[in-house]
């Protein structure tokens, strides 16, 4: 299975991807935040990739999975985020 999680940052991409590659067979390839397209040989792949203007990625590279996970988090936690952090 291809796995594929993607998100802005602070949004828990990061700990889900770990928690969904734990359960993957072992040799599962594991791809984290790249910044331009990659092609996998592995049938077994769990990827995270942010979602940032400046490094957009194409839907030949979201294509290759098998599930993708898009975490969304609500536009007022991010203000109070930055307000206190």
């Amino acid at each position: 299975m291809r796995a594929h999680v993607v998100g802005l940052e602070n949004s828990g991409t990061t700990a889900l991807i770990y928690a969904i590659r734990a359960a993957m067979p072992a040799g599962t390839e594991f791809l984290f935040e790249p910044r331009s397209h990659v092609t996998f040989a592995a049938s077994n792949v769990a990827a995270k990739v942010l979602l940032h203007r400046k490094f957009p990625l194409g839907l030949a590279f979201y294509q290759q999975f098998d599930r993708i996970v898009l975490l969304l988090r609500d536009p007022r936690d991010l203000l109070i985020s930055e307000a206190l952090y």
